[in-house]
């Protein structure tokens, strides 16, 4: 059954349900009964997109890494919540006319982290090697690549 993440202004909302092989795929429903999974390289563009117009400062380093950096599994605790809440008002950095956008990257974003977080073996706290492999490589630079990689 879908668990919703987060309601937006314009009707549509996220939503956490099952996928191919797990219950944490997420989808945008932007009508009833119409619903998409997100796509990495879709987020990757729309992030790209508001990292050049209003700056790599603004977008990368006080919003997404404060997201990151706040990511765990417990998406449902009061802090998580909260964090949904911190979006809505990062996002009215980005102006009118791109707000909508960056609440719903933003937000497509954290709830990403957090099905990577609880999808089995992809924990921080297991020893799995997608785990080691994580740690072999700086937060920064990660994210530094994926943004630079969604503009290719």
């Amino acid at each position: 059954m879908p668990e919703e993440v987060k309601q937006f202004t314009d009707g549509s909302r996220l939503e956490f349900d099952w996928g191919s092989f797990d219950p944490w795929c997420v989808y945008m429903v932007s009508q009833p009964g119409k619903r998409r999974a997100l796509r990495h390289a879709d987020l990757f563009a729309d992030a790209s997109y508001l990292a050049g117009k209003y700056g790599l400062g603004l977008f990368y380093e006080q919003h997404f890494v404060y997201l990151y950096d706040q990511t765990t599994k417990d998406w449902s605790i009061p802090a998580a919540k909260r964090l949904l809440d911190d979006i809505t008002n990062f996002a009215v950095h980005y102006g009118p006319a791109d707000c909508m956008r960056a609440d719903k990257t933003l937000t497509g974003l954290y709830a990403t982290m957090v099905a990577e977080e609880s999808k089995e073996n992809t924990s921080s706290a297991s020893a799995s090697s997608a785990s080691a492999c994580t740690k072999s490589y700086t937060r920064e630079s990660r994210h530094r690549r994926l943004l630079a990689s969604s503009e290719e």
